[in-house]
């Protein structure tokens, strides 16, 4: 007896780890079951000071960068969140949630990490 496995959109990741490396933060996540299909991307937030999350598409582009897709990780210069997009001050923790996708779509979000460094 066969079992057949429908393929489907990726689990959800678990919760992003935040470290400081240098002048960046790295947001790390491990990569989620791919549910038969491979994964071709990732979309990473980025809490804003207003508790609102903003898609990192410049320094977290899962889709074009070969390091975020392979890694499970990307680098945002502090600078950048401190700038306008995000809005974060000198003791707020930088908050994230990640996403993956494959060819039947978009995952679950990962809860946002409750922890972390801070700006």
């Amino acid at each position: 007896e066969t079992t057949v496995v429908s393929a489907t959109s990726p689990g959800a990741p678990s919760a992003p780890v935040t470290s400081i490396e240098n002048i960046y933060v790295k947001i790390a996540w491990t990569a989620p079951p791919s549910n038969s299909a491979p994964l071709d991307g990732y979309d990473v937030y980025v809490a804003h000071q207003d508790g609102s999350f903003v898609r990192e598409s410049t320094y977290c582009d899962g889709y074009a960068s070969p390091t975020v897709l392979a890694g499970a990780y990307c680098l945002v210069p502090m600078a950048v969140l401190r700038g306008a997009a995000y809005g974060l001050v000198t003791g707020d923790i930088v908050r994230a949630q990640v996403r993956a996708h494959n060819a039947y779509g978009a995952g679950g979000l990962s809860p946002a990490n409750a922890a972390g460094v801070a700006v």
